[in-house]
């Protein structure tokens, strides 16, 4: 941690990508946020509930930019598919389908040397892959909002 701070004060970058394991995520981003330095952060957030709301709160209060590392929305495939939904192309969707990237959680090797730490991390499909999978539905439907009172209730804004 005390080169993180090294090189936030003595480079002065104007963000930083924080793509270390989740765990380290709250401290490293606490030190950006109080350099005055926008961030990048890879998901998944946290690797708790209570953490992930930390950095939230950390993020508002924040005077810079917060983001979270999201990249399938931006794959050409899904920026076509919304335009065709936004246009109605498509029609009412009544059901979407999306599969899992070859190789999530197949295996030892399936990550390779490029995130070994997949290998071995808890949750890895809802941490990993999961997020993606939400976040792509939330590009092409809207938001989502849960009911408390029914338990159930879904809302969609398109």
């Amino acid at each position: 941690m005390a080169d993180f701070k090294k090189v936030l004060t003595e480079e002065k970058p104007d963000f930083v990508d924080i793509i270390t394991p989740p765990e380290t995520h709250l401290d490293l981003c606490k030190i950006a946020v109080a350099h005055g330095v926008d961030v990048i952060c890879q998901k998944p957030l946290a690797p708790t509930y209570e953490e992930t709301l930390e950095l939230v709160s950390l993020a508002k209060e924040s005077s810079g930019r917060y983001m979270v590392h999201e990249n399938w929305r931006w794959q050409p495939r899904y920026r076509e598919l919304k335009r065709l939904i936004t246009e109605g192309t498509l029609g009412e969707i009544y059901h979407f389908t999306m599969k899992t990237r070859l190789g999530d959680g197949w295996g030892e090797d399936a990550y390779l040397a490029r995130q070994p730490f997949f290998r071995e991390y808890p949750r890895l499909f809802i941490f990993e892959t999961g997020v993606h999978f939400l976040d792509t539905f939330r590009l092409l439907f809207g938001e989502v909002e849960f009911d408390l009172r029914t338990n159930c209730t879904a809302k969609s804004s398109h």
